[in-house]
């Protein structure tokens, strides 16, 4: 079997994904838009965490009292904490998405598929979600 020649296929232009991308996305408005936050808020967070950190132990260094230094290290465990769980968030918001637009870009496909495979050859068996 040989291989297809990249130069003979069809290109798709970028815009043709973009418009298939916005297409499957616009119904699914509010959950790109939390994963979009949720995603930024991981990125702000990791960039917050390690400046908290600095000051525990620019505290240690410089012997700041017990109080500080504690009430510090707590919220740098606490924002570790609301990081991680933002990340889990977005990779449950992100796949959620993902599925849903995938299987609405499949559902949409098969009925051109389908009709095409019956003007192609009257032997054409098309699969269904069930089989």
């Amino acid at each position: 079997m040989q291989k297809p020649d990249p130069k003979k296929e069809p290109r798709i232009p970028f815009r043709g994904y973009w418009e298939i991308l916005s297409k499957y996305l616009k119904a699914r408005k509010p959950a790109f838009v939390l994963l979009a936050f949720l995603i930024s808020a991981t990125i702000v967070l990791q960039l917050v965490n390690p400046q908290i950190m600095r000051g525990v132990i620019d505290g240690a260094l410089a012997g700041k009292a017990g109080t500080t230094l504690v009430l510090s290290a707590v919220l740098f465990i606490l924002v570790a904490l609301v990081q991680q769980g933002a990340g889990v968030a977005a990779a449950y918001v992100g796949e959620n998405l993902a599925w849903k637009a995938t299987n609405e870009l499949r559902s949409s496909a098969r009925p051109r598929r389908a009709s095409w495979c019956r003007t192609a050859s009257p032997r054409c068996d098309v699969p269904t979600l069930s089989s």
